[in-house]
């Protein structure tokens, strides 16, 4: 599910490249689209019957929540949708006290969600700790 997210983020950078063109249902589809592989990995890790380690699921929504901070990125502050921009709202206001002042919001959100999933990509044990904190 992670592989279709990841097109689903590379198709929005295509469209929302198209700087004069660009289409708001192409973008709002791709959005939804996102949305429901979203939702169909959530549910995939929900379902296992023995449970998924606390590290696996955590990188998994950390990785998710760093895609989409990327794509509400791509699309900028005029072209975000209010409803991507309420939800992008949200996780920096849940961030915000461990992320940079300085910086664009959306960026160091961002940095902080995808550090944070290839920290328990490459280095699992030093993550693990913090994931009860987080």
């Amino acid at each position: 599910v992670e592989g279709v997210m990841r097109d689903i983020v590379s198709a929005l950078k295509k469209e929302s490249e198209k700087e004069k063109t660009s289409d708001a249902v192409v973008i709002g589809g791709q959005l939804r689209s996102f949305a429901h592989a979203a939702a169909a990995l959530a549910e995939g890790l929900a379902a296992c019957d023995d449970g998924v380690a606390e590290a696996k699921l955590c990188r998994s929504m950390f990785r998710a929540i760093a895609m989409l901070l990327d794509m509400a990125a791509l699309l900028g502050a005029k072209r975000r949708p209010r409803e991507l921009q309420f939800h992008v709202g949200m996780i920096i206001a849940g961030v915000e006290d461990v992320v940079r002042k300085d910086a664009d919001p959306i960026l160091s959100a961002w940095m902080f969600f995808d550090g944070y999933a290839r920290g328990l990509d490459d280095r699992p044990s030093s993550y693990t700790g913090l994931l009860a904190r987080l």
